[in-house]
């Protein structure tokens, strides 16, 4: 029984996906996530006892790195997923990881791109479409700051908060712990993950990892 490798860029990713890969009940933690050299690991477990391993590499170019991992991976029998950030070009972002993973190693089907596998975006653009309802508030009142700042911002060069800062922002304003490695983005007071929007990732995931859905 082979594993499956999951390789993502940093680690909200690996967080993001060790949470929902649980909530869909298609796996379990099996320890702790690691963080070596500043990259995080999540090791778990499917109901058939295949393992299943969350990769943080730092960045979708450093997927070169990790090609002997792969290998090895796929010649045990295993299974190889990528799930990186499609950025401002979806359709050139996985020829480029393509192209980085050689042909033929790893198809197109095995790699989805966030925010929903078709447009472009991040994992932060799928997060602002997964809070709940009654917390929207809290980005409206983020757009209104940095219209203010944006407009305002003369001479001064401010260095404006990037996206990021917003997601921490938000989990970090309603009392929780947000440091990307401590998200519990199970915590159905912050986020949806019923939410429609993540369809296509919920029907890769359970395609990929081959286990019943969430009902």
């Amino acid at each position: 029984m082979g594993a499956i490798n999951i390789y993502v860029e940093g680690n909200a990713d690996v967080k993001f996906l060790s949470d929902y890969v649980e909530y869909l009940g298609l796996g379990q933690l099996s320890k702790s996530i690691e963080i070596k050299n500043n990259t995080a690991k999540a090791s778990l477990k499917k109901n058939d006892g295949a393992n299943v391993f969350i990769n943080g590499i730092g960045g979708w170019t450093n997927v070169q790195n990790v090609l002997p991992n792969i290998q090895s991976t796929l010649d045990d029998g295993g299974k190889v997923l990528v799930v990186f950030d499609a950025d401002n070009e979806p359709d050139t972002r996985r020829e480029e990881i393509l192209d980085l993973l050689g042909k033929g190693l790893v198809n197109s089907s095995d790699v989805f791109l966030f925010p929903d596998n078709q447009q472009e975006g991040d994992l932060e653009t799928l997060l602002e479409n997964i809070i709940v309802d009654d917390n929207k508030f809290v980005f409206c009142c983020w757009s209104k700051f940095m219209d203010c700042l944006t407009k305002n911002d003369r001479e001064q060069k401010l260095q404006l908060p990037d996206r990021k800062a917003k997601i921490f922002d938000y989990v970090s304003l309603l009392g929780r712990k947000a440091q990307e490695k401590d998200r519990n983005y199970k915590d159905s007071s912050l986020w949806n993950l019923d939410a429609p929007y993540l369809k296509p990732l919920r029907d890769f995931l359970v395609s990929a990892l081959d286990s019943s859905q969430k009902s």
